[in-house]
This record gives C-alpha cells, structure tokens and sequence, in this order.
C-alpha cells in the first residue's frame, strides 16, 4: 500500500524490471516524464526508448552492474520520448530478491534531469567562450583574490608587465 502511494504522488518515475531487464510496473509518471501510457511500456526493456548508440553505451554499465547484482547508482541516460524529444534520465536501483535470496530484477526510480543537463551544457558553453575572450584579449586581465592575491593572469598582462606567471601569482 505505501509503495503504491509513493508511486503515485512521487514526480519521479517509480519501476521494476524482472532478472531479463524488462519493465514488470511503471508508475503513472511515466506519462509526464517520457510521454508513454504505462501499457505502452511494460514488457519491455529500458534500451527500447533509447537510440542504438546510447542503448549500447548504458548496457555496458547495466550489465555489469547486474552480474554483480549491484546497485544502480546516478546512471544518466538518454531516451527518446513518445513525441521523438530526447530527455536525459538519473537512474537509480536496488536489486529485487526474494525469500529464498534469489535474484529478481530492479527496483527503481528515473528523474528527468533533462532541464538541468541543458544549463550545465550552457554554462559550460558560456565558459568557454570567456575563457577565449580571457586568454586572447589584447587588454592585460588579472583575476585576484579577495585579499588581492592573483589566482589567474591572461597572457597579455603578463606581456605588458613583463612578470612572468609565477612572479605574479606570489604577488
């Protein structure tokens, strides 16, 4: 009764795949998160609403966690959503025994870090493009410290003031 309620007012997808990698229960987030009824996905695998090249990158870590039936622990991946949109997956699992220690499969939740691995792409991007303007602006640039110690120099400062990078990073 309370996985159930969880499963139902949870955000995250909740699910369970058998000891063949298929899904046995999705929770209705399914829908929000990926766009699919809960019968247009049990029955099959995770890799199914993956393209090929990422289906073949996950199953080499999948797989080798379920050998070991380890858990499944931050395993981002990518998939294709029913209206073709790409959303990137955190998964995470614990393996599923039952009373005699046998292995059943996974029990786990997907979170749609779609979102957030979009704005660490642009901030990386932004970063990037300060880090040119810092190493090939004409203009001398120093990054200092709150206590005006230098923690980093672009090239033209160190050739307009003829000190080389270690000089100024003592000063």
């Amino acid at each position: 009764q309370r996985f159930s309620e969880i499963a139902q007012i949870s955000n995250d997808w909740i699910w369970e795949i058998d000891v063949n990698g298929m899904y046995t229960y999705v929770s209705p987030q399914i829908t929000n998160v990926l766009g699919y009824e809960q019968d247009d996905v049990v029955g099959k695998s995770p890799f199914d609403f993956m393209s090929e090249q990422e289906a073949q990158r996950v199953s080499k870590q999948f797989i080798s966690l379920v050998q070991d039936a380890l858990p499944i622990q931050d395993l981002e991946n990518w998939n294709i959503s029913k209206s073709g949109e790409m959303v990137c997956l955190l998964t995470n699992g614990v393996p599923i025994y039952d009373k005699k220690n046998t292995f059943l499969g996974y029990r786990g939740t997907d979170k749609d870090i779609t979102k957030t691995r979009d704005l660490q792409e642009t901030l990386q991007k932004q970063r990037d493009e300060l880090e040119t303007i810092f190493d090939t602006s004409k203009d001398g640039i120093g990054v200092l410290d709150l206590e005006s110690n230098f923690l980093k120099i672009n090239p033209a400062y160190i050739a307009i003031t003829g000190y080389t990078e270690e000089e100024l990073l003592t000063k």
